[in-house]
């Protein structure tokens, strides 16, 4: 049998018919859950060559578009640096965000962002936050984000909540200028 375990019988361990029987009854159920062990490791190995062998096609095509396809989609549009993700799993997921500048929809985010005062005696400042939902959508190309990625996030409001409705851009110069130029 592959796989099997040496085992040893020793004979005179067992005194008596009965204690003889139920040892070879422990024996024989040892046994038997040995092969089925075996069987179920054997089981997997198939499984999981056959999984490792489909070929990975996603099950819905992401959605890059340009500065202005994404403007006229978004509702408000803002740059900011993740604070904080929720557990992050398959599927979509919600983070914090530290907001750096609303560029579009400051009346309608305005009930959504939180504001903290920070500072020492006389010099405050304040930082404002949102939540964020969506990111992680397999629809948008480019909607992953981790703790400290800065970003220019396109939004829409929709249940009281700000959820992405358009690929994440990187803060750069150019980036910056043509979703501002876009807006105007």
């Amino acid at each position: 049998m592959p796989g099997s375990t040496k085992i040893s019988f020793n004979l005179e361990m067992c005194r008596g018919r009965t204690n003889m029987t139920m040892y070879i009854r422990t024996l024989i159920l040892l046994l038997s859950f040995l092969y089925l062990i075996n069987t179920g490791a054997e089981c997997y190995r198939i499984k999981r060559a056959v999984m490792l062998s489909m070929d990975p096609q996603p099950a819905v095509e992401c959605l890059d578009r340009t500065t202005t396809e994404k403007n006229s989609t978004s509702t408000v549009i803002l740059t900011g640096t993740v604070q904080y993700c929720d557990v992050i799993r398959a599927g979509s997921y919600k983070c914090n965000i530290k907001i750096w500048r609303v560029m579009k929809g400051n009346s309608l985010a305005m009930n959504l962002i939180t504001i903290q005062k920070q500072g020492i005696l006389t010099s405050m400042y304040k930082k404002k936050y949102v939540d964020v939902y969506g990111l992680g959508n397999s629809a948008f190309c480019k909607s992953n984000v981790e703790r400290a990625d800065t970003r220019i996030f396109f939004l829409n409001k929709l249940n009281n909540r700000l959820v992405v409705s358009a690929s994440l851009d990187r803060i750069t110069l150019k980036n910056l200028e043509n979703t501002q130029k876009v807006i105007e």
